[in-house]
């Protein structure tokens, strides 16, 4: 009973909190969501943004995208130094040469993902051994659930004039140091 009344004082406080003026209508609804770190609250935020506004600008998409390339080369050096941390090699010998070149890249100063890159990641996430270790050590490698997703289309991703689609903007793992805010109008409140 007590965590109960506890949970309902919280959330009679939060209520008041955004309570309109007396005499006006409410426009906007506001929505607080908190959770740990591993849960991805911004996709939440994004969903509704979907739901609300529709898509994105073009601009907000060119950040989105450069966001998921991020993603993606954090994902696959993680896959490939976690391999090498085990002293597993393929033996494919030219996914070495695919790792080096991987671990070496950085994004160019245009924001763009090199496609030999793109390739050289689906050769390495392709590799028989890759899948077998990543399914037999997923909780030491501890990648989150959107890295199969962005890794299974990074030819997709990696190729020319690529823009994020909604589902690859709910995948995505930004990072944000405190409160997201999002604007959007929402139907009347009934």
């Amino acid at each position: 009973m007590g965590a109960s009344a506890s949970r309902t004082a919280i959330s009679n406080s939060l209520d008041s909190l955004y309570k309109p003026p007396t005499g006006k209508k409410l426009k906007e609804s506001k929505v607080l969501i908190f959770g740990p770190d591993e849960i991805s609250k911004s996709a939440i935020f994004t969903r509704l943004k979907i739901m609300h506004q529709g898509s994105y600008t073009p601009s907000e998409l060119l950040r989105l995208r450069s966001v998921i390339y991020d993603n993606l080369l954090d994902y696959a050096k993680a896959v490939i130094n976690f391999m090498r941390e085990l002293n597993i090699r393929s033996s494919d010998p030219f996914i070495h040469v695919f790792s080096d070149r991987v671990l070496s890249y950085r994004l160019d100063s245009r924001g763009e993902l090199d496609l030999e890159v793109a390739h050289a990641i689906h050769e390495i996430w392709k590799d028989p051994l890759v899948s077998m270790v990543i399914q037999d050590e997923s909780r030491s490698l501890n990648l989150p659930k959107s890295a199969s997703y962005f890794l299974d289309a990074v030819l997709r991703i990696g190729s020319p004039g690529y823009l994020p689609t909604e589902t690859d903007i709910i995948h995505v793992q930004q990072n944000n140091l405190g409160i997201l805010d999002t604007r959007f109008e929402v139907d009347p409140l009934r």
